[in-house]
C-alpha cells in the first residue's frame, strides 16, 4: 500500500475508454456511478459498453450490490443496458449468498438459521435456495443479514432503532453490500455499508462481502476464463472499494471522476478534474490509480 505523501497520480488521463482499449482485453466495470446514478443511465455508458465488446473485450460488470447476479442484470436491462452489451456479471450480493449457501467459510460455518434481514424492495431472490428463517425478533436471531437499505422510503435513525437489540445482543452481522455511499438520482445517500460500520463501532462482529476484497476480482477473471493479468483494466468510481480493490487484485485501474467523488471534484458530467485534484484525494485514501477518466464513455 503506497502512503499519502508517495502518492502521485500518472499522466494517463484520457477523455474517453478509447484511448486506453487497446492496451487491454478484459473490462472489470463498476455499475453504480459509473454506467447509472441509481435511477437513469449516464450518458455515453451503452454506448461505451457496446463499442467494448464491439472492439472484442471481454467485460464483467462487478457491482457491491446485495442483489443477486440475475436480478442486477434485470435491473440493468431496465436502464437500457441488454445482457449483450457484457459478457458476464457478479455481485457482492452474490457472493455472499453463495457463501451462506455452501458454508465453506469459516465466517460464516456457524452463524446459525434465524435472520433478521436488511433488504431493498423485492429482494426476496437473496433467500430463495438458503437455509434461513427469517425473524423480526432480534431476541429470536442468530445473526443480521444486511443486503441493502432504502434511504428513500426509511430514515437512517429508523435502521438504528431497529438494530440496537441485535447490536446490545452482540449478533454478528453479515453485509452483502460495503458500500457506505451510493448515488440516487442527483444526490449522495446512505448504504448498507455505513450500517456495517455504525454496527461494527457497537464491538459487533462484521463480516463483509465486496470490493475491495481481491476475491471479488478473482471470480471475475474465472468467470471469463481468462488468465492474463496483465491485459485486466478495473474500471470505477470509489477509490475506496474499485480502485483500491484493483490494487488488492493486482490488477490496472481507471478512476472514474465524474462518480461518488465528483461533488468533492466539484466537477460536472464529462469534466477532467485536476490533476492536482485527483491526486489530492487518492493521497487521502492511500490509493494509486493508472488511468483517470471524467466519465464511463467512449
Amino acid at each position: 500500500m503506497l502512503s499519502g505523501q508517495n502518492t502521485v497520480i500518472p499522466p494517463h488521463s484520457a477523455p474517453g475508454l478509447s484511448g486506453l482499449a487497446g492496451r487491454y482485453d478484459v473490462f472489470i466495470v463498476d455499475q453504480w456511478g459509473v454506467l447509472h446514478d441509481g435511477e437513469n443511465p449516464y450518458p455515453g455508458a451503452a454506448d461505451c459498453l457496446r463499442a467494448l465488446k464491439e472492439a472484442g473485450k471481454k467485460v464483467v460488470v462487478l457491482t457491491n450490490s446485495g442483489r443477486r447476479a440475475r436480478i442486477n442484470t434485470e435491473v440493468l436491462a431496465e436502464l437500457g443496458f441488454e445482457r449483450g452489451l457484457y459478457d458476464t456479471l457478479h455481485s457482492s450480493g452474490e457472493a455472499a449468498w453463495r457463501a451462506l449457501r455452501d458454508r465453506e467459510d469459516p465466517v460464516v460455518r456457524g452463524l446459525g438459521r434465524r435472520c433478521l434481514l436488511l433488504a431493498r424492495r423485492n429482494n426476496s431472490a437473496i433467500l430463495e435456495g438458503l437455509d434461513l428463517v427469517v425473524t423480526d425478533d432480534p431476541g429470536a436471531a442468530d445473526f443480521v443479514f444486511n443486503t441493502g437499505v432504502d434511504p428513500a422510503t426509511t430514515p437512517w435513525d429508523k435502521y438504528l432503532e431497529w438494530l440496537a437489540p441485535a447490536a446490545d445482543r452482540g449478533l454478528p452481522m453479515v453485509c452483502a453490500n460495503p458500500d457506505v455511499t451510493s448515488p440516487l438520482g442527483p444526490r449522495m445517500v446512505f448504504g448498507a455499508g455505513a450500517l456495517a460500520d455504525w454496527y461494527g463501532a457497537r464491538g459487533c462482529p462484521v463480516v463483509r462481502f465486496g470490493k475491495p476484497d481481491a476475491a471479488m476480482f478473482e471470480t471475475c477473471l474465472k468467470l471469463v476464463e481468462t488468465e492474463e493479468r496483465e491485459r485486466v483494466l478495473v474500471v470505477g468510481d470509489s477509490l475506496d472499494h474499485d480502485i483500491r480493490g484493483a490494487m488488492n487484485a493486482g490488477f490496472d485501474s481507471a478512476f472514474v471522476a465524474g462518480g461518488i467523488h465528483a461533488d468533492t471534484l466539484r466537477i460536472q458530467f464529462g469534466e477532467m478534474p485536476s490533476r492536482d485534484a485527483v491526486t489530492r484525494m487518492a493521497a487521502a485514501f492511500a490509493v494509486q490509480p493508472v488511468h483517470v477518466l471524467p466519465n464511463f464513455v467512449w
